[in-house]
């Protein structure tokens, strides 16, 4: 049986709203099979920013968490027989993009950075920028 393109999907720091939603439906209306994991689900788990007021950095272990989500999320991914693993996509919004943007495994067949400005002084040094690494293609969409 053919196997399946999959993304997973990072939210942005308010969670699984209405933009992750629409972006879920849309990639799965493509054909893809869509995971996103509720970076909330963790009770220790706090919001690093306030939507609409631009304010970031206000869990600093937010970081760290993200990328301990993007482990377990693609371990589990891998189990699943029905899945194409070397079709693969990161996707990330907002605080998922900035996640996902400091990846910097090989796992992934591309990256997908959208609502995050790649840099932005409100982030620490340590995670602005991309990490993610050269040979892994990466569409970044920015806003103004």
């Amino acid at each position: 049986s053919a196997k399946v393109p999959a993304v997973l999907y990072l939210h942005d720091c308010p969670g699984l709203k209405i933009e992750a939603v629409r972006d879920i439906d849309e990639l799965a209306a493509a054909g893809f099979a869509v995971f996103a994991p509720d970076s909330f689900d963790s009770r220790d788990r706090k919001s690093d920013c306030v939507r609409f007021e631009y304010v970031a950095g206000l869990n600093p272990d937010a970081y760290l968490q993200r990328q301990s989500e993007i482990i377990v999320a693609l371990a589990e991914l891998r189990k699943l027989p029905w899945i194409d693993s070397s079709a693969i996509i990161l996707y990330g919004l907002g605080e998922g993009a900035l996640a996902a943007a400091n990846y910097s495994g090989h796992e992934f067949r591309g990256v997908v950075l959208t609502g995050w400005t790649c840099g932005a002084a409100q982030y620490p040094e340590d995670v602005a920028g991309l990490k993610i690494p050269p040979e892994i293609p990466v569409l970044a969409l920015v806003p103004r």
